[in-house]
This record gives C-alpha cells, sequence and structure tokens, in this order.
C-alpha cells in the first residue's frame, strides 16, 4: 500500500503537476483501488523512483537502491554554518507543507544553518538568497543529508 501511495504521489507531482501540499490526500485515494498491473506500469512510466516528492523510500522497487532509506539525520542535528541537503519532508502535514514550500524547504533543496537562537529558539536558515526563521519543532521534522 505504501508502494502505491508513493507511485501516485510521483504521478501526482510529475505528470499532473500537483502541488506538493496537496499530493498526499490525492494519492490516499488512489492507492486503494491501483491494481499490480498498473502499479507495474506506473513505476515504468515514471523511471522507476526510488523515492516519492516527499524525499520518502518508495518500497518494494527491484531496481538498484529503491526504497532504501539512506542515513539522514535531522535539521535539528546541525551546527551553524554547515551546508546541506533537504532529504525528506513529512509527507501526510498539508498545513505543515503549506508552510515549508514558499520557503524552498523541500526534498533537494540546498541549505544553511546561519545560527540557533538560545533558549529553544528558532533556527536561521540560508535557502538561495533567503534567510528563514523556523520553530525547532518544525526543524526537527525535516530530514537532511
Amino acid at each position: 500500500v505504501v508502494r502505491r501511495l508513493r507511485l501516485a504521489e510521483r504521478l501526482l507531482t510529475d505528470v499532473l503537476k500537483l502541488d506538493l501540499p496537496k499530493v498526499y490526500d490525492e494519492a490516499c485515494k488512489m492507492e486503494h483501488v491501483i491494481s499490480d498491473e498498473v502499479e507495474a506500469r506506473l513505476d515504468a512510466v515514471l523511471g522507476h523512483p526510488g523515492t516519492c516528492p516527499h524525499g520518502l523510500p518508495i518500497p518494494g522497487g527491484d531496481e538498484a537502491g529503491a526504497g532504501r532509506a539512506e542515513a539522514t539525520r535531522a535539521l535539528t542535528d546541525l551546527s551553524p554554518g554547515q551546508k546541506v541537503t533537504i532529504a525528506s519532508v513529512p509527507e501526510e502535514d498539508r498545513a505543515l507543507l503549506e508552510y515549508l514550500v514558499p520557503q524552498g524547504l523541500i526534498p533537494g533543496a540546498h541549505v544553511e544553518l546561519e545560527g540557533v537562537a538560545p533558549f529553544n529558539g528558532p533556527l536561521t536558515l540560508r535557502v538561495g538568497r533567503s534567510s528563514h526563521a523556523i520553530g525547532r519543532e518544525v526543524a526537527g521534522r525535516i530530514r537532511v543529508r
């Protein structure tokens, strides 16, 4: 079921160009009606993707590396000055995605941790030419490599 969900998410973003915050809810509707044959065709047509658009692995693929979770860590584990690439963001939290996407905090984005405010304050991130302050709870849900 997770494989079908994540393939449906890829279809919705890569082919139908649906906005990332809307993808999970729509894919949840689709996952239960995708047959084995359609699942195999989706996988082939999409080029055997290894991850969903949120950066999470697509399980059960026969392709080398497909579905393997790579070693990642939370954004909160970084030290100021570190540069990383966002590996994944939560797929099921639409409100959080609506907050992250406009800031460019999506899988594949290169970010630098500019600073961490004391007393459990926010983290300041540089994404391209922009700086953004995000709370630690949100930062803890973003996985990086």
